[in-house]
């Protein structure tokens, strides 16, 4: 019995002295625990660019695999459909939807970085509608929330009602870009460029209006009015506008990467694709294609 008690009395001093400073002792005191708003938003645009030639290109019938296993897309309805319906929801989620959910909470209510925090509310529109257009429900208010409010499992909010905050979100954030204020130098995009930003919020404004239309035609015309106002800034005038990464050799383009690989030679135009080509004399598909003589 006196044995069992000197047990007790030691199990009861080391779980005492085990909570001693517990908590920054776990601390890694080189691992940061906030990151530069800036770094994160430009690192969520450069993700945001996902691998797409598998799935969604064959769905407008534009590029086709027509061989079935892992390249197949849209056009095949067997269980490697699995690995490449999942590749956005996948490849966003843990990347570009965590990163710019985070810029926008470090940047919100901070006067100097007010136009990053409205480019990364676009940005987020951006990548969100691309997520509700290819799967409808999905996290939404909740997600990239696991660091900032240790929410590990967030709620899939309907299409619906992320497509309402998406027009508020865009509309609102467009507006409020100033020119006057410190601008984003670090911007992958336009490189802080507050007129093309305008430009691009706009075009994204009325493509979300354009889609809207079928469940609002009224809510979507009055974003449409908005979205081509050039009192706004206007939507995008020419090629010079286009947001897009300029890929070098540390930004690379997986769709790229693949068409010149030992895949290359497995993708196909559609026949729809070419026929609209021709049908409306588009200069372009001489340089896009390249037709084989069949012997």
């Amino acid at each position: 019995m006196k044995r069992l008690s000197t047990y007790i009395v030691l199990i009861s001093v080391f779980m005492t002295s085990c909570d001693k400073d517990f908590e920054q002792i776990n601390i890694n005191p080189v691992l940061p625990s906030k990151l530069d708003a800036a770094y994160l938003f430009a690192d969520a645009q450069v993700g945001s660019d996902y691998y797409i030639i598998r799935y969604e290109s064959q769905i407008p019938q534009q590029i086709i695999t027509p061989f079935t296993g892992v390249l197949q897309g849209g056009n095949h309805n067997v269980w490697f459909e699995a690995n490449n319906t999942s590749a956005p929801f996948d490849m966003l989620y843990p990347r570009s939807v965590k990163h710019i959910v985070d810029a926008i909470e470090n940047s919100k209510g901070s006067p100097e970085k007010s136009n990053l925090y409205n480019m990364a509310r676009i940005m987020k529109a951006f990548i969100f509608q691309r997520l509700v257009d290819s799967y409808g429900d999905v996290p939404y208010t909740e997600a990239g929330q696991a660091f900032l409010t240790q929410t590990y499992l967030p709620k899939y909010d309907s299409a619906a009602d992320i497509y309402n905050d998406l027009l508020k979100e865009v509309s609102e954030a467009t507006v409020a870009l100033d020119a006057s204020k410190p601008l984003v130098t670090n911007d992958i995009l336009y490189k802080g460029d507050i007129v093309k930003w305008k430009r691009f919020g706009n075009s994204l404004l009325l493509r979300i209006a354009m889609r809207y239309t079928r469940v609002d035609a009224n809510k979507a015309r009055q974003f449409a009015i908005l979205a081509v106002d050039p009192g706004r800034g206007g939507v995008m005038q020419s090629n010079a506008d286009n947001a897009l990464v300029a890929y070098n050799a540390v930004i690379t383009n997986s769709n790229t990467n693949t068409f010149h690989g030992s895949e290359r030679a497995n993708f196909y135009l559609e026949k729809p694709f070419v026929d609209y080509l021709k049908t409306t004399q588009d200069p372009r598909l001489r340089v896009m294609a390249v037709k084989y003589a069949i012997p």
